[in-house]
């Protein structure tokens, strides 16, 4: 399967977008109005980042998740994304198999390992 190549979405003129890394402007940045619905300060952001990018990201490198979470403040707002690693498409659907039978296993041990 040939998948298309990532292009960035214009930014509108009325919101001017600064784009901490290059490849960000290839993402698909969601906002996230319902936990953040108001500006967010650098200091937010900061903690954010490392609650959510650094919490997420241990768990799916934990369990083989082929996927990773990023943060950005863009104009004072919370956005999020979900990436994919750069890897081979081969490797991303073995990660994918390996995810889902650690999960699972995990799943089913949900309440032993919650206590």
């Amino acid at each position: 399967m040939t998948h298309p190549t990532p292009t960035p979405i214009p930014a509108r003129p009325d919101f001017p977008v600064t784009w901490e890394q290059p490849d960000d402007a290839l993402m698909c940045w969601t906002l996230d109005r319902m936990h953040f619905p108001d500006p967010m300060s650098p200091l937010e952001d900061a903690f954010m980042r490392i609650m959510a990018e650094h919490g997420f990201n241990s768990a799916a490198a934990g369990y083989a998740l082929p996927v990773r979470f990023q943060a950005r403040r863009i104009n004072t707002y919370h956005y999020e994304a979900i990436v994919p690693l750069r890897l081979p498409p081969e490797e991303l659907e073995a990660l994918g198999r390996q995810s889902e039978e650690m999960l699972g296993a995990a799943m089913a041990r949900l309440e032993e390992l919650w206590e």
